[in-house]
């Protein structure tokens, strides 16, 4: 099995999964923190919510670059930003030579 067709075999059920925990978190408790040097449950669906988008981007680009975005303000705009639909339908056009290429890692335009 390629290293594409495996990895969609798990991504549509675990990006499924990840929209209902994401859509769950309230919005009048998206502030939660476990710990107070921790992020808020909104910060990390957000950061959970971005990664996905690059790692599509990074695919698709053939080139793996960080990019911090701001949290949004309110859970909502999260959970609206995230569509796995899209980003399964992105990541099937990538072609499957790509997924057996090495990507350089670029952060602040240098490679690391």
């Amino acid at each position: 099995m390629q290293h594409k067709e495996l990895f969609l075999k798990y991504w549509e059920k675990e990006t499924a999964a990840t929209h209902k925990v994401i859509d769950r978190i309230p919005e009048d408790r998206s502030d939660y923190r476990a710990d107070p040097k921790a992020r808020t449950a909104r910060e990390i669906a957000w950061l959970l919510v971005h990664e996905l988008d690059v790692l599509v981007g990074s695919l698709e680009k053939g080139v793996f670059e960080w990019v911090e975005v701001p949290c949004p303000a309110k859970m909502s705009e999260v959970v609206a930003k995230y569509d796995p639909e899209a980003l399964t339908k992105r990541l099937k056009a990538v072609s499957a030579s790509r997924w057996d290429e090495e990507m350089p890692c670029m952060w602040e335009g240098k490679e690391v």
